[in-house]
């Protein structure tokens, strides 16, 4: 038994700051570059494991021939060192490789020499087999899957490890804030599948699994415990085989045994069957979009995910380069934006357009306000009842009260946000004052919770310097709440850059994609000189991230 401490060290990667390996591709002593990297990293800092990444970026990449050959030298260097080196392969459209059987360029490490282990990883809540909506241009995972059991079967020798994810980052989760217990299960379903797939074939072998988090804060932890625990084992291996609800119930026994275990009133069941339910609600409106249990004709656009989640200025630009054809790479689901609404409701008004796109989601989005509000006043009864003494106990269960809550109040500013849109007059502004006050009331849930947070709030949520790409802690979001803000600014168009898909931007693309330097200062400098300058601000505006905090609402 023992941990080993592993880093990330991309090999020619540059995205977000990352401590790549190859600073200058050109350079025929590349090896040297490599070799000088892992020396420090592996020797130098002591770490046990390498784990490197492909490509330059999640959707760009060298030559494949060339990828191979620096992928084949960082392995040989860390066997050289008694370490071990894994590469993580990413779900998103990354192109083929001619040369090697027009493989998958993510799957380009299945060329590579043995000792180099491979890292299968998919994204954000979605199981293998689930609709994903379009979410990095895959209608699902299955691919994933399929070439994980490949390598596990047919190469033993290789470390194959599932990587999955408890928490995405960037808009999707932990920093809209939202509860998402639906990622505990969603893992336990992967791995089901792939223990599935070894006792199917007695040749498959997985190493193990990793996970990707992003903290423990708004009631994170709860499905990182699970997915720790299961990367171990499945628990109870009996239920995991005999159904997923019975894996999931065995899995929630020893968290809810410690929520509830001085309560007098209620019992471990009343709380595993609380999460069950609330975590098939998610199953059906966020992943499938049902609708009183009737599932839509596509997934795309019509579920919870393509609208709790948030939207901001670079998934905005990010939408136009796809509907331009530009891209075929949408990182999230895709959702009927709320200027769609309004633009055909405006035309609707003039007899250009007999409907409008918010008759298709207005059931999805009443649904999730309803079901959200119903689940809870239902964890609220149960922890009144709970009335635990111990401190430790009350901390949790507040986290995840707070989360919860923060989870219905989100699907109900969305709610009204898209009511406002698909409006007009007295109707429409009822609507933005109902959404304004909604989120008024989450901001006094999220500075309450901020105080709670096990680190310094400023260090995790506020607008400072940080060594990555990033001008903020990772939950400056959640603490801004800039995705519900922004929203409410979008249909209240109260500022001429409401209409730019560049409002609020509040990143600096080209630092995130391709690091510091000349362009990324070139870029600032503009944003910078135009700031105010009408309309040339309307795009300048996506160059880079502002200077200053944006504060709301007075920034809207």
């Amino acid at each position: 038994y023992g941990l080993m401490a592993a880093a990330d060290v991309p090999i020619a990667l540059r995205q977000q700051h990352s401590w790549f390996m190859i600073k200058n591709s050109r350079d025929a002593d590349w090896k040297s570059q490599i070799k000088e990297r892992m020396d420090w990293v592996l020797d130098g800092a002591g770490f046990d494991v390498l784990g490197t990444e492909s490509g330059s970026t999640e959707f760009t990449h060298a030559n494949c021939s060339v990828m191979l050959e620096w992928m084949n030298f960082a392995a040989e260097v860390a066997e050289s060192k008694n370490k071990k080196a894994w590469i993580k392969c990413h779900v998103s459209n990354a192109g083929t490789c001619p040369d090697f059987d027009d493989i998958n360029f993510n799957f380009l490490p299945e060329y590579s020499v043995q000792s180099l282990g491979v890292l299968p990883h998919t994204v954000q809540t979605y199981a293998f087999d689930d609709p994903t909506s379009g979410t990095y241009g895959q209608e699902n995972f299955s691919f994933m899957y399929d070439w994980a059991v490949h390598m596990a079967t047919t190469q033993p020798e290789r470390d194959t490890l599932y990587y999955g994810e408890t928490a995405y980052w960037v808009n999707f989760d932990i920093n809209v804030p939202l509860f998402l217990p639906i990622y505990a299960d969603r893992r336990l379903r992967d791995l089901r599948l792939l223990r599935q797939a070894e006792k199917q074939n007695p040749d498959s072998r997985f190493a193990g699994q990793l996970n990707f988090c992003s903290g423990w804060e708004w009631g994170y932890w709860f499905q990182e415990v699970i997915t720790a625990r299961a990367a171990w084992n499945l628990p109870d291996d009996g239920a995991c085989l005999e159904s997923q609800r019975a894996c999931l119930r065995a899995a929630l026994r020893p968290i809810v045994a410690t929520l509830a275990h001085q309560s007098q009133d209620v019992a471990p069941v009343v709380l595993e069957d609380f999460f069950i339910t609330y975590i098939h609600l998610q199953q059906e409106l966020l992943i499938e979009g049902k609708v009183q249990g009737q599932a839509p004709n596509t997934t795309f656009q019509r579920n919870g995910h393509a609208y709790l989640s948030g939207w901001e200025a670079m998934i905005d630009v990010e939408a136009i380069g796809v509907e331009l054809g530009l891209s075929d790479a949408f990182t999230q689901p895709e959702h009927i934006s709320l200027r769609q609404v309004m633009h055909e409701r405006a035309l609707e008004a003039t007899g250009l357009h007999p409907t409008t796109s918010m008759d298709e989601i207005r059931g999805l989005l009443e649904e999730m306000h309803r079901r959200f509000a119903d689940m809870r006043s239902r964890w609220d009864a149960i922890v009144d009842g709970i009335a635990s003494k111990d401190i430790a106990v009350q901390a949790l269960l507040g986290d995840i009260s707070d989360a919860v809550a923060m989870t219905s109040l989100r699907a109900t500013q969305v709610l009204q946000v898209y009511r406002a849109a698909d409006s007009h007059g007295p109707v429409r502004n009822a609507h933005l004052s109902t959404a304004q006050s909604t989120i008024e009331a989450a901001v006094d849930i999220v500075h309450r919770r901020e105080q709670k947070y096990r680190v310094s709030w400023g260090r995790i949520a506020g607008w400072r310097w940080t060594p990555t790409s990033y001008h903020f802690g990772y939950l400056w979001t959640a603490h801004s709440l800039l995705y519900w803000w922004r929203d409410l600014g979008i249909v209240n168009g109260s500022s001429p850059e409401a209409r730019s898909p560049c409002y609020l931007n509040y990143q600096s693309p080209v630092d995130v994609g391709l690091g510091e330097g000349l362009l990324q200062n070139t870029m600032q400098h503009i944003r910078d000189h135009n700031d105010g300058n009408h309309p040339v601000d309307l795009l300048t505006d996506c160059l880079a991230a502002p200077e200053e905090e944006l504060k709301f609402p007075a920034d809207l």
